[in-house]
């Protein structure tokens, strides 16, 4: 049996195409600190006004979203090379012959986890392409 490290066909996963010139580390833990501060954000709004009527269990979830072991399974870099290794194929979402093997992907496991700092990354980093439904 595949252990599910990546996305899969029934997902709605998100990914970026980054040049390999940042550091593996540095786009984590930019990507943590953005998701931590749009949940914090999104938490004051929910709290405030409870659009939702289980609006506290929506703030239990996304408090989870935040802890570190929830971070740290959703966010996951690491080369196209690597990815595509896994068995994993990029081509229906992404031109490859744009895209070099030592290129790194960004991508979350969990539905658009990352997708909501969408915008934030792309400002960071020098985005090559990216795919916000993937699935």
């Amino acid at each position: 049996m595949k252990i599910r490290n990546s996305f899969v066909s029934n997902s709605s996963s998100s990914s970026f195409i980054i040049p390999n010139k940042y550091d593996i580390q540095e786009i984590k833990d930019f990507v943590k600190e953005a998701l931590i501060k749009a949940t914090k954000k999104q938490i004051e709004k929910v709290e405030k006004e409870k659009f939702y009527s289980n609006w506290e269990e929506c703030i239990e979830r996304l408090k989870e979203d935040m802890k570190p072991e929830t971070l740290d399974y959703n966010i996951n870099v690491t080369t196209v090379k690597e990815y595509l290794d896994n068995e994993w194929d990029l081509s229906e979402w992404y031109n490859m012959e744009e895209i070099q093997d030592d290129d790194l992907i960004l991508y979350d496991v969990d539905d658009n986890f990352i997708n909501w700092v969408d915008e934030e990354i792309r400002n960071k980093f020098e985005v090559i392409d990216y795919c916000l439904h993937m699935g």
